[in-house]
């Protein structure tokens, strides 16, 4: 994605929201620099794949603006892919673990839940682990690659709505169907002209 294409992408946002200390906002730059190392970093090569996994995180972080959850606020939710506390934990556990065990020394990828870790805090520091922007902006791509069925990833080659319906169901995402999650799908395929 070029920083343009974002741009297109996030119009129903105004575009990318203006960085400041007191937001997690990027620049179009900065969002397309992240997003493509994400693609390469977890083998998405289509636009399907690409637009399917920027916009599900442009939704889930109101167009960049958030890297944890505000609303209702959830302890340990986050990233730019906005996942919950079950899948925030294995993605630290595997791609920061000294930074975790150091917050709690106990947890072991493959073995460790969200139940182990029960106090806020804790939740909310191991969060931190992930939110530079590197780690950030590569939750969406690793969570399709590792938490989704491999046959979602290939449908969204296509770059269709029903492969985008299904990426949202119960087989991945879980958030159903929502017309204006495909709308957002739809105007990142335009973007990157899909």
């Amino acid at each position: 994605m070029t920083p343009s294409q974002v741009t297109k992408a996030l119009a129903s946002f105004g575009g990318p929201c203006a960085p400041s200390p007191n937001n997690a906002c990027r620049t179009a730059d900065q969002i397309a620099t992240a997003v493509n190392q994400s693609f390469r970093r977890f083998g998405l090569d289509t636009v399907g794949e690409q637009a399917a996994v920027f916009a599900l995180m442009a939704f889930e972080s109101g167009g960049f603006q958030f890297d944890v959850n505000v609303f209702p606020g959830r302890p340990g939710q986050g990233t730019r892919n906005m996942m919950m506390f079950d899948f925030v934990l294995p993605y630290a556990l595997e791609f920061n673990p000294s930074a975790v065990r150091a917050i709690r020394s106990d947890l072991v990828l493959g073995r460790a839940t969200a139940a182990d870790v029960p106090d806020d805090q804790q939740r909310n520091l191991i969060r931190a682990t992930v939110l530079g922007d590197e780690l950030s902006f590569a939750s969406g791509a690793w969570f399709l690659r590792e938490k989704c069925k491999p046959d979602i990833a290939l449908g969204l080659q296509s770059a269709t709505a029903d492969a985008w319906n299904r990426y949202m169901g119960p087989e991945c995402v879980g958030a159903g169907q929502d017309p204006a999650r495909l709308a957002l799908y739809q105007a990142a395929l335009e973007a990157m002209g899909a």
